[in-house]
């Protein structure tokens, strides 16, 4: 399917549309007062770089409606000095004399998770390496969601994903040594031979694809086409990562030298949902209505970490779609008693000696059903 400038689509909808995830994406992302660049590379024969700076995320969709389409848009991703909006105030030229740097950065408001499926440089993806990036996204978040991290923000970038978690860190080399060893712990658990996490994305004046617009690499074929990037879940509370929920997962990050052992392909790809994982071990359990806060409730026969003889006591959660946990009271409980941490608790599901526990799991699972 092409459209009236010629261009094909995947959705059905025409370029500079300003569909809606463009300015609930903008929204979602900017604070009163913040300024952001947005900027448009190599969007002609010449190789120009068109730019502007806006100050209104209603202003910037606006503007952008006539570049979308035509060209591969992107946003800085965290707020900049509010003077560079003298180079071209609420507008975007053609081709800009300058763009931003690190140092126009004035604080660290997003960490981004950029996942690629694995492909040749300049053309798009087809749809099974689409999959097989969502695939390392849910391993991720799932990951993350074990560490107590907060929830991200969910888009699926065009040719890939993102996930998109709340800071508020200052821009300065503390910042950017913890943000890269994160990047690096998840690339060195997560990485696949078809999709991998980008650990080029650290730097503070990251760019971010614009979400809600269309992604244009190479020619669109049947198998390859060209897709609107879109918002798919954003929480009902945006929580930044702590400081030292931050440390905790960048302490993993691989030292020179040596390398940190990935998850094996079965467990990696079954993080993606929680029953999967407890069928594939023969654990049995009762599953439970969502709840009013979009939660799948799983009670397991038996506790593995007490054997007091209540049956379906203790649970874990779930919530749609993107698998964030969340442990039942009666088993935080149990795990107090047991001495364990919320850490080392759910290691079985986030990948971390994710063999001992899904062992002890699996015991527990035959001993049930005997």
């Amino acid at each position: 399917m092409t459209t009236s400038r010629g261009l094909p689509v995947v959705d059905g909808r025409q370029p500079g549309d300003a569909p809606g995830d463009l300015r609930r994406f903008l929204h979602v992302l900017w604070r009163p007062g913040e300024v952001r660049e947005v900027r448009v590379p190599r969007h002609n024969r010449y190789g120009h770089t068109a730019s502007g700076y806006f100050d209104s995320p209603d202003e910037l969709a606006a503007a952008v409606a006539g570049w979308d389409g035509r060209a591969n848009l992107y946003i800085s991703l965290n707020c900049v000095n509010p003077a560079l909006l003298a180079r071209a105030n609420s507008r975007i030229v053609a081709q800009a004399d300058a763009t931003t740097s690190d140092g126009d950065v004035l604080c660290r408001r997003w960490l981004l998770v950029d996942i690629d499926a694995v492909r040749p440089g300049g053309i798009s993806s087809t749809d099974p390496e689409l999959e097989a990036a969502q695939t390392v996204l849910n391993s991720v978040t799932t990951f993350l969601s074990g560490q107590r991290w907060p929830e991200p923000i969910i888009a699926m970038s065009g040719n890939g994903f993102y996930a998109l978690y709340p800071l508020d860190l200052p821009n300065d080399a503390a910042s950017l040594e913890a943000v890269r060893s994160v990047l690096g712990t998840l690339s060195a658990m997560f990485d696949t031979d078809r999709a991998h996490v980008d650990t080029a994305v650290a730097n503070s004046a990251r760019l971010v694809g614009l979400v809600g617009t269309l992604k244009v690499k190479g020619d669109a074929t049947p198998d390859r086409p060209h897709r609107r990037s879109r918002l798919k879940y954003v929480p009902e509370k945006l929580l930044p990562v702590s400081q030292e929920q931050l440390e905790s997962v960048a302490a993993l990050a691989p030292k020179p030298g040596s390398t940190l052992g990935k998850l094996p392909i079965d467990v990696a790809a079954a993080a993606v949902r929680l029953d999967e994982i407890m069928r594939q071990h023969g654990i049995e359990y009762r599953e439970q209505a969502p709840d009013a806060n979009g939660f799948t409730w799983y009670h397991v026969r038996q506790c593995p970490f007490h054997a007091d003889g209540r049956q379906f006591e203790c649970g874990v959660g779930q919530k749609s779609p993107m698998g964030p946990l969340r442990e039942s009271a009666s088993i935080q409980k149990a795990k107090a008693r047991a001495g364990r941490s919320g850490r080392r608790h759910w290691a079985w599901i986030s990948g971390t000696r994710c063999a001992t526990h899904c062992q002890r799991l699996e015991t527990v699972g035959r001993a049930s059903s005997s």
